[in-house]
């Protein structure tokens, strides 16, 4: 493997352990994109449902993740490898009920059953890594995850539409459960270290939890870098999504088909990548509460310009649309590595699960509220309003966040 040493983004890949984990991240990010691309379709092209609909789909993918603390301190003192086996295993089943699914009502309580199994991974994944590297490789490490998962933003989407032109949407779901099962096979073969318990309290013990979560939350609150850059992330996520849950309705009012749409996300995919490399790249000292920042100032001038000012232009008004969601790809990607490197330096090994799923905790209620706004403002005004009141806002965020930092000469 000495040839990866050459490309900075690539030594991680020297470590055994870290490549059966990116080998599993990389069949889950393969069903987790099919899946999205199937979902939408059948829900705006097959079944011809509005706003309304997707934000309740939205609703029920995040619920979950308000729970997520709780079960952040779960995996802090879980065997890794046994509960990323459990999760993914569930996943995979819940998913190929997704082909037979008869309704939307069916729908969405699979979604949300599902959600339950797959809260857990993203804590488990951010554990496994803060445990296989050093502080200095952090930034390599989780530029190259967020590189695979943006390269399958770009790939999930052209597969999802190659699958939907030779079958039928609901066997696109069978094909993605097989992608959970694999997933479910390469994790076995992390090594025995992944399943040690680091700590022996009762799973169940409420008291236990609740500590240890007033534990992690004071430390938020006293590190200055920590609060920083998990209030200014949290904002933005609620701004994002939303915008976000629409985003399939402002490209079929742009003008894109269910053939075409699936473009925006190959954007999306390719600027993460370039975030990502761009990032993976540089030295390990760039702090990352500024890599967020500048990662949400980028996010909150592409939504004003594609969904504010490409609708009003005559010429090269699509490409410069696609560009403006490329762009978004790259502030998405900055703000996903900031946060990761931000609490693997941060915070002890011991709290990093539930250190994860404080920010899921925020995904999660940005999730349930944000699209009902989102929703009530199209359908009030426009699909576009949504989106520019999103960009304005981000905007204001990095205004206020920054202007703290340049303040306050300590952090």
């Amino acid at each position: 493997m000495a040839f990866l040493n050459k490309i900075k983004i690539l030594t991680p890949l020297h470590k055994k352990s870290f490549r059966f984990l990116y080998l599993s991240q990389f069949f889950n990010n393969s069903g987790m994109f099919l899946d999205y691309v199937a979902l939408n379709a059948l829900i705006v092209y097959k079944w011809h449902l509005g706003p309304t609909v997707l934000a309740i789909f939205s609703i029920a993918y995040a619920a979950p993740m308000i729970l997520s603390p709780i079960f952040g301190s779960i995996v802090d003192r879980s065997p890794i490898k046994r509960l990323m086996l459990i999760s993914t295993m569930v996943t995979a089943l819940l998913t190929l009920t997704l082909a037979i699914v008869p309704n939307v009502v069916f729908l969405i309580i699979i979604i949300f059953l599902r959600a339950f199994s797959k809260v857990f991974y993203i804590p488990l994944e951010n554990t496994a890594i803060q445990k296989i590297f050093s502080k200095e490789e952090l930034i390599q490490a989780n530029s190259l995850v967020q590189f695979l998962f943006q390269a399958f933003v770009v790939i999930g989407p052209i597969l999802g539409a190659l699958l939907l032109s030779f079958v039928h949407v609901r066997s696109v779901f069978i094909v993605t459960s097989l992608c959970y099962l694999f997933s479910f096979v390469t994790i076995c073969f992390l090594s025995a270290e992944f399943n040690k318990i680091h700590k022996s309290e009762s799973l169940l013990s409420l008291k236990t939890n609740y500590l240890e979560l007033k534990e992690m939350v004071l430390l938020f609150i006293k590190q200055k870098k920590l609060f920083l850059g998990f209030f200014s992330l949290a904002l933005t996520l609620f701004c994002y999504f939303l915008a976000e849950s629409l985003l399939v309705l402002l490209a079929k009012d742009f003008g894109f088909t269910d053939k075409s749409f699936e473009y925006i996300f190959v954007m999306l995919g390719l600027g993460g990548i370039v975030g990502a490399l761009t990032l993976g790249n540089r030295k390990s000292s760039t702090e990352p509460v500024k890599i967020i920042l500048y990662g949400i100032i980028l996010m909150g001038t592409t939504f004003i310009f594609s969904a504010g000012v490409c609708p009003i232009l005559t010429n090269l008004k699509f490409l410069l649309f696609l560009l403006s969601w490329f762009f978004t790809g790259v502030g998405m990607s900055m703000v996903n590595i900031g946060y990761s490197v931000l609490i693997m330096k941060n915070v002890s090994s011991d709290m990093i699960g539930k250190a994860s799923t404080l920010l899921l905790f925020s995904n999660g209620i940005s999730v349930c509220f944000g699209p009902v706004l989102g929703a009530g403002l199209a359908n009030l005004y426009n699909i576009y309003v949504p989106f520019v009141s999103a960009g304005f806002l981000m905007v204001i965020i990095f205004i206020i966040f920054r202007t703290i930092l340049l303040v306050d000469k300590s952090i």
